[in-house]
């Protein structure tokens, strides 16, 4: 699924949800599972594509099982950025995303916790079966920060296996976004990541039961 105007210009749609009251949950107990997800990664510095690759950690907690029709809630941490002050001396708008459990329906989407994002805005949007969390910035070449967790509570269907998975396909569609400063221009230029497709990782996985 494409989603390039997304990366060319930030626009925050009408699909934000506010935190609602808790719902009752059939679903087993949830269990967190922490998950190595390996990225290709290209950034924009001095006239030229740069290309690397990154390992992001996502702690992601899910139900093992749930009942078909059952509400039930998914939450989903990255692990913590630290920017190198060499390359990345200012960053803003960061963007990542995650894909929703498949086959579900989508009933809220929340943000909560979060570290040390100073006058950061952060913010949750959700497209097709994927939600985006976007972090305005600015930060600062060697601060360590943390973007907040995000929980979606969907409603499982009728039967089958619903898993999660980093989102991204490609430089065009992209998973993991920002925009870093470039000394020698005074310009943000872009920075575009997605899981590599050599490495394909589920963050969670919930059965479906009758």
């Amino acid at each position: 699924m494409k989603k390039t105007s997304r990366w060319k210009a930030r626009t925050v749609l009408a699909a934000l949800f506010a935190v609602t009251a808790p719902l009752a949950l059939a679903a087993a107990p949830a269990s967190a599972a922490e998950s190595q997800v390996g990225y290709l990664c290209q950034a924009y510095r001095e006239g030229a594509w740069m290309s690397y690759s990154s390992t992001r950690t996502w702690d992601v907690v899910a139900p093992a099982t749930v009942s078909a029709g059952a509400p039930f809630d998914v939450s989903y941490e990255l692990s913590s950025f630290t920017l190198n002050p060499e390359y990345q001396q200012e960053v803003r708008e960061i963007t990542v995303g995650v894909t929703l459990p498949e086959g579900s329906e989508l009933v809220d989407v929340a943000l909560s916790g979060g570290s040390n994002l100073g006058d950061s805005q952060q913010t949750v949007e959700v497209e097709d079966d994927t939600a985006y969390i976007t972090a305005s910035g600015p930060f600062f070449g060697g601060q360590t920060f943390q973007l907040p967790v995000i929980t979606a509570t969907v409603t499982a269907p009728e039967s089958g296996v619903l898993t999660t998975e980093a989102a991204g396909t490609d430089f065009g569609d992209p998973g993991l976004a920002l925009r870093s400063l470039d000394p020698t221009t005074s310009e943000f230029n872009p920075t575009q990541c997605y899981p590599d497709p050599a490495t394909p990782v589920t963050l969670s996985s919930t059965t479906v039961q009758p």
